[in-house]
């Protein structure tokens, strides 16, 4: 937070010492915008090089160990969609906002596990199947979730933090199980061909 309250008050003060001396500095297809939105911008920018960094250290700090298979397509998701760690963490902030995991938060973990899937589903140029899309599903969600935790952006006490992360990590294991369940059934009967 203090990082966050730091780089709020720099980007203000680089914007209100800049001025703009002649017309011809803002072309028509220039943008100006709010102290706000530079703010929020540059946010979104530090969370996106924090996992970039996060990935390439060692992560086994925040109980996840990535083969260099997973580094190199988590990276290559943070570079591609940007948007998505910061969705996890508004996501991740809606369901922990009455300080407590329980059966109320099923629905938008559900949900959170879907989007992230759609997005790698979606994401061509990793050239996934489904069975590494649900792993590294489940990779992303726990090792964005525990880096939010770790690093205190989204605040859990510092002694329920270890409780939190293997519930919500139960929860996405769960969750992804779910989802994908009717794809792991195999119909047998004399209808079973039909249905190949």
């Amino acid at each position: 937070m203090e990082e966050q309250l730091t780089q709020s008050a720099n980007v203000e003060q680089f914007v209100s010492t800049e001025q703009v001396t002649s017309t011809e500095q803002v072309t028509s297809t220039e943008q100006v915008t709010s102290t706000d939105e530079i703010v929020t911008n540059l946010l979104k920018e530090s969370l996106v090089d924090m996992f970039i960094t996060v990935t390439l250290s060692d992560t086994s700090k925040y109980n996840i160990v990535l083969t260099s298979k997973q580094v190199e397509l988590i990276i290559l998701v943070i570079k591609l969609t940007p948007e998505l760690f910061d969705n996890i963490k508004t996501s991740l902030s809606d369901v922990i906002k009455d300080n407590s995991i329980d059966s109320s938060d099923i629905p938008a973990l559900l949900n959170l596990v879907e989007k992230v899937y759609e997005i790698l589903y979606t994401t061509k140029e990793l050239g996934l199947d489904s069975k590494s899309r649900q792993d590294l599903t489940l990779t992303i969600l726990k090792l964005v979730i525990s880096v939010l935790v770790k690093k205190n952006i989204i605040k859990i006490d510092l002694d329920k933090q270890t409780e939190f992360l293997l519930q919500i990590n139960l929860l996405i294991d769960s969750s992804v199980r779910l989802l994908f369940f009717s794809k792991s059934i195999k119909k047998r009967g004399c209808l079973a061909k039909l249905f190949k």
